[in-house]
């Protein structure tokens, strides 16, 4: 996905759901302009066997070790 960053680290936490390490992000806006890219790489329509699939996600968004609050 060209919304994540090679620093970035992606993994399927099970089912459909999924968790990105932004280990180089410094504030939680950051984080909001991440999630914003991620979204909308995902609002293109995927082609598979001739068909065209549009996928949904939701995001949220938290930081440590200081909680801030993303507007996304």
């Amino acid at each position: 996905m060209a919304a994540v960053r090679h620093s970035d680290t992606v993994s399927r936490q099970g089912g459909d759901e999924f968790v990105v390490l932004l280990s180089e992000v410094k504030n939680a806006g950051d984080a909001a302009i991440s999630a914003k890219k991620m979204l909308a790489s995902l609002t293109v329509p995927h082609s598979v066997a001739q068909h065209h699939l549009h996928v949904t996600a939701s995001i949220g968004v938290t930081t440590y070790p200081r909680r801030e609050d993303a507007e996304t």
